[in-house]
Formats: structure tokens, sequence, C-alpha cells
């Protein structure tokens, strides 16, 4: 089975005994995603958003902004997105660190933290309060992995980071009544890191290749490991 996403953990949630070769799109929508990423990354430290509320009021608002190039960013998530946010965000002069499995919670002090996280067993809620309160004050959490991997309700509770960017979440679509809609430190997108597509798919050419390879019985390209999840 080729899957149309980097992501498996949906179809390994309806499927948690696979006896089949499963491959993901890795690496297909990398740049996207991590263009999503760092876009709100940027609106967030240049408060688009707030001026956006404002100019709904008819409001002049100014207000003290900051330079990228004085912020450090940790990003969770070493695969193809995460390299991917590292690279665009170097030529702004901010300071990259990767969180890799070791140690990773010793790199917290950082501006911004950025979660390119799978869903699996190890990952889900893996940021959540103790994490959210190591940050630098004023920090801003960016999510275009997987939603479940931040407790929602410790960014909810947080008192002191400066705002979030969050393209997923634990329930999607996002219930109307859910607090996150009501808060003006918040920006929400739909899902759309990885937009909608229309034929052709960009992960039809994997697929042609995948089956290329599984007719003359070599190995397929992304195959997936069901017990780590990814």
């Amino acid at each position: 089975m080729q899957s149309n996403s980097t992501g498996i953990d949906l179809i390994l949630d309806h499927v948690p005994d696979v006896s089949f070769i499963l491959t993901t799109a890795r690496g297909v929508y990398d740049e996207e995603v991590a263009t999503h990423a760092v876009a709100m990354a940027l609106a967030l430290v240049r408060g688009l958003h707030r001026f956006r509320d404002a100019q709904r009021e008819h409001r002049w608002a100014r207000q003290p902004l900051r330079l990228m190039s004085d912020l450090s960013a940790l990003v969770l998530g070493w695969g193809g997105i995460g390299q991917s946010i590292a690279r665009m965000l170097r030529p702004f002069g901010t300071e990259v660190r990767a969180g890799t499995r070791d140690a990773w919670r010793e790199r917290l002090d950082v501006d911004l933290l950025f979660l390119a996280l799978p869903l699996t067993r190890e990952t889900r809620h893996i940021v959540g309060a103790n994490e959210l309160s190591a940050l630098k004050p004023g920090a801003f959490v960016i999510n275009a992995g997987r939603g479940a991997t931040l407790d929602t309700e410790a960014l909810l509770s947080s008192s002191h980071l400066g705002g979030a960017a969050l393209d997923v979440f634990e329930d999607e679509p996002l219930p109307h009544a859910h607090p996150l809609w009501a808060r003006e430190d918040v920006i929400i997108t739909p899902h759309v890191a990885h937009s909608p597509e229309t034929a052709p798919f960009r992960w039809e050419a994997l697929f042609e290749e995948n089956l290329r390879r599984f007719a003359a019985g070599e190995p397929l390209m992304h195959a997936v490991d069901p017990e780590r999840g990814y």
C-alpha cells in the first residue's frame, strides 16, 4: 500500500496489525510543509495576526516587533520536513538547533519551537507543560506535524508563551466551540501545510516507481516500520 501522506498514524490506527508492505510519501511534501511552518513563524514574530485583527477594527495599533536574527529555534523531528525548516530559517540569521532522540529537552531554552514529528506511542503529548515551561518567556510554538504530539491543554494553560501557530490538531476539524478559536495569540490554519490537491497528484511518480520496484522484486522506497510508526 502506498500512502499519499508522510504520516501514517491514521492508517495504523485502523489497521493495527500491518501484514503488508506500507510505504509513505516521504520527501514529496517536505518543502511545502516547511514553507507553511516558517510562514506561520514569521507571522507570529512580526505580529501579523494581531495587525489583521486591528485591521478588522479599523484600528491603527503599532507595537514593538522582534527580528528573526535575534531568535533561536529548536526543530523537533529531524526528517525531511524538519531539515527543510532549518534550511529555510538559516538565511534569516536564526540560530537553529536539531531536536533528535537524545537530550532534546536540554535544548528547550529557545524562542521558537517547531514540531515536525510523526505521531507514535512515544511522541503522543511529547511536548507538555514541562517542555513548554522550559521555553524562553515570550517563545512561540509552531506545529505542522501531528496535532497530538502537542498537549493542547498544556498549551492553553501556559502563561509565559508569546503565542502559537497550529496547522494540526488532536481533533480535526477543530470543534466550533474549542477555546483555541478565541485565542488572540494563536494562529490557526486547517491542516493545509500539505494543501489539498487535484490530479495529477505529486505523489504519483513515487507510486509508479514503487509499483515498478514491487513488480521487479526490488526494495521499495520509504517503507514503514510498523513497530516504530514511521
